[in-house]
């Protein structure tokens, strides 16, 4: 909203998400095969991020337009009777529901639809695309949950005009609306959210003289440099691996090489009765090549031989055709194969602008006849393919024949400036897709959970960790010990995206190596807190996972609670709080400190071996050391050891054998509690078992229990 202002909606497309797609048709219904769980994870990631409470005005988005796609995870099995998502009311309104979206939406977010008269849209509605049927389309988009409805230049009905299209199906809605209570609720309520987003936009003032406000007002900049720089970071070495590239491709172009080009030109209107403009021109990237590195170049003393062509020449070459574009004739086509002819023969570098294809068209597609019928072309050359659209369009044994396959995701100059750099290895493509790719074996969730050959770290959320000593420490019972890792890398290198779950596990040792969860929690900038309560003894271990990563353990023990320490601590946050009362200000090395500046105080677990503590006197001392869990100890000593001696004990007289059976089992019982008292009353005990505290009352109680059962068959045979 900066870059405007604040008056230009924020609107994000594809919503949630095509990364996944099958790469179907341009402009049909795609498929996404992907569960919940990946949805949730990873491409609603983006959205519920710029959709959450917890963000201003400048980042949230106002507008989501739903993907003209199929998603499994969301609407089951899938069939050509299954409708696209932004027609799906009951599989967009589980999107919605989610606790981010539903929050949003309640605030006044605006669904959009997707172009309602695409050729997937029309299909469905008509396999044979003979009719389309506007009003019924646009009722069911409408009643989807879209607010908004999108009519684009290509809503043109064969028997009709695209205005009288658009009038007729307002018409019917208008009728709709006079006879249909629930639809007209519906429009009241799409309108009203419509128009509070004007409001927000334009402050409540929607005046002609305000809403029609001179561009001065507006923040609008060049904003070439901002896309350059996202051009440069978004270029992606796709294959080989970086190592393998270095070998094929030592050096970029050099002095006199000759250069072929094809671009993939797309012919695109602004409106239905604009004049086709190529996007992007066939010389784009030659001309970057010359201003850059040729003789239009700064300090530049050599130049190239460079030829251009667009897809469609090289199509006619392969295939002895004369098809033609806009105002080319059929001679200037035949003129163009010989030089083609001419250029391929004798060129040192291939280069192909791939820009993205319809399904029905591949097999048309000049690079991929190319790589299947002529790979003669390919030899002795480098072939070099930037992909100016989605990257999956090329399958693996195509990938293969290639020297070097980029994504460059763009076709504006900034885009082919950076690709003409990218070849003469002036910028260098990091290996990080946004998307996964199976030409290249790129799985994308793979690579960007968490690296399990990293060593992490975890430990106390007030250490630093790259530096701690590893010494042992130890913390008070009682207390919350706030726990954090370090910075979690995913498979690129990078740090892991935010909400990467982490979990974190104490290893309680004393007690036989219990692992407890204590907390599941999301990675923010690479990095996990957690807090553990410390209600044991003895010596833990506390450990962080994420995947197949684990962290190197932090090990400290926990000791009896100190007393004194806890009342040194209450002395001086009270006469900190008595301070902060009395004076205004205070001063502090000659500088002036205000008391009503905030200060933030974070309460934690302190370790005994970095606090100095005064003796004092012996009633302070905290003697409390039992746990209702110590119990459990000789319970089960009773038991086990009360069924080995009833066993033991064998008498033939009947009346003679249950009565020494009851003589041993009130040994052992008195020879149990025993020992467990002795540990209660906190009587000297070896010196082996206070530095192992939860085995104290389990060793004592089942030694008495044993003196017990021992002294008790002693007895019963001298009867005998």
């Amino acid at each position: 909203h900066q870059g405007s202002s604040g008056r230009v909606a924020f609107v994000g497309d594809s919503f949630p998400g095509l990364g996944a797609t099958d790469g179907g048709k341009r402009g049909d219904i795609s498929v996404v095969n992907k569960g919940w769980e990946g949805l949730l994870n990873f491409d609603l990631i983006p959205f519920r991020s710029l959709t959450g409470s917890g963000i201003g005005f400048d980042e949230v988005i106002d507008v989501l337009i739903p993907a003209q796609a199929r998603y499994s995870a969301l609407q089951g099995t899938l069939s050509i009777d299954t409708r696209p998502l932004g027609l799906d009311g009951e599989a967009l309104k589980v999107l919605l529901d989610i606790n981010e979206l539903q929050g949003w939406r309640e605030q006044g977010g605006i669904v959009m639809s997707t172009s309602l008269s695409g050729e997937g849209v029309r299909k469905f509605y008509d396999p044979t695309g003979n009719t389309f049927p506007a009003f019924e389309i646009a009722r069911d988009a409408f009643l989807a949950g879209n607010d908004l409805l999108y009519i684009d230049s290509s809503l043109i009905d064969e028997n009709d005009t695209q205005a009288n299209l658009i009038v007729d199906t307002i018409q019917l809605f208008i009728k709709k609306y006079h006879e249909d209570t629930s639809f007209a609720e519906k429009v009241d309520s799409s309108v009203e959210r419509i128009i509070a987003l004007k409001l927000r936009m334009y402050e409540n003032d929607l005046s002609i003289i305000n809403v029609l406000d001179n561009e001065s007002s507006l923040d609008i900049t060049d904003k070439d440099d901002k896309v350059f720089q996202v051009a440069r970071e978004a270029v992606t070495l796709l294959s080989p691996s970086k190592s393998e590239f270095s070998n094929r491709v030592p050096r970029g172009p050099v002095s006199l090489d000759r250069i072929v080009i094809f671009s993939d030109v797309a012919s695109l209107k602004q409106c239905s009765y604009c004049e086709p403009q190529e996007k992007p021109l066939v010389v784009s990237l030659q001309d970057a090549i010359n201003r850059l590195y040729g003789f239009e170049g700064v300090s530049q003393k050599s130049t190239y031989e460079l030829f251009s062509y667009r897809f469609l020449d090289l199509y006619n070459y392969l295939n002895e055709e004369t098809l033609v574009v806009n105002s080319m004739s059929v001679d200037d086509a035949e003129i163009k194969s010989t030089e083609i002819d001419e250029a391929l023969s004798t060129a040192d570098w291939l280069i192909f602008a791939l820009g993205d294809m319809n399904q029905d068209d591949m097999d048309d597609n000049a690079l991929k006849i190319v790589l299947a019928e002529r790979p003669d072309i390919l030899s002795d050359k480098k072939v070099i393919v930037f992909a100016m659209g989605a990257p999956y369009y090329l399958d693996a044994t195509e990938v293969s024949q290639l020297t070097a396959y980029y994504g460059l995701y763009g076709r504006s100059d900034a885009f082919i400036e950076v690709a003409a750099r990218v070849l003469f290895q002036e910028v260098v493509a990091h290996q990080s897709p946004p998307v996964s790719i199976d030409a290249v074996s790129y799985d994308l969730n793979r690579n960007l959970s968490a690296d399990a050959n990293q060593m992490f770290l975890v430990g106390p959320s007030w250490l630093n960790l790259e530096t701690t000593d590893g010494e042992l420490r130890q913390f008070n019972k009682g207390t919350t010990l706030n726990v954090k890792t370090s910075v979690l890398k995913d498979n690129n290198g990078l740090n892991v995206p935010d909400g990467t779950l982490v979990e974190f596990d104490a290893v309680y040792l004393s007690e036989g190596g219990i692992v407890d969860t204590f907390v599941s929690t999301s990675t923010v900038q690479g990095v996990a807190l957690g807090s553990l309560l410390l209600d044991r003894f003895g010596p833990v271990e506390i450990v962080a996972r994420s995947g197949q990563a684990i962290s190197i353990p932090f090990s400290f023990e926990i000791v009896e609670a100190d007393q004194v320490s806890k009342i040194v601590q209450d002395n001086v946050e009270n006469s900190e709080l008595m301070l902060s009362n009395e004076f205004e200000s205070i001063e502090l090395n000659g500088e002036e400190l205000d008391s009503n500046a905030e200060i933030p105080l974070v309460v934690t677990a302190v370790p005994l071996d970095d606090v100095n503590v005064p003796d004092f006197d012996d009633d302070l001392e905290d003697i409390s050391h039992l746990d209702p869990r110590d119990l459990l100890s000789p319970i089960l000593g009773m038991i086990v050891l009360g069924a080995f001696g009833w066993s033991m004990t064998i008498d033939r007289n009947h009346t003679l054998l249950l009565m020494s059976r009851i003589k041993v089992l009130l040994y052992i019982t008195i020879g149990v509690w025993i020992g467990y008292d002795y540990y209660a009353l906190g009587l000297p005990v070896p010196e082996f078992l206070n530095k192992y505290v939860g085995l104290a009352p389990a060793i004592l109680s089942w030694v008495g229990g044993i003196i017990g059962l021992l002294f008790g068959r002693s007895v019963v045979l001298r009867i005998e």
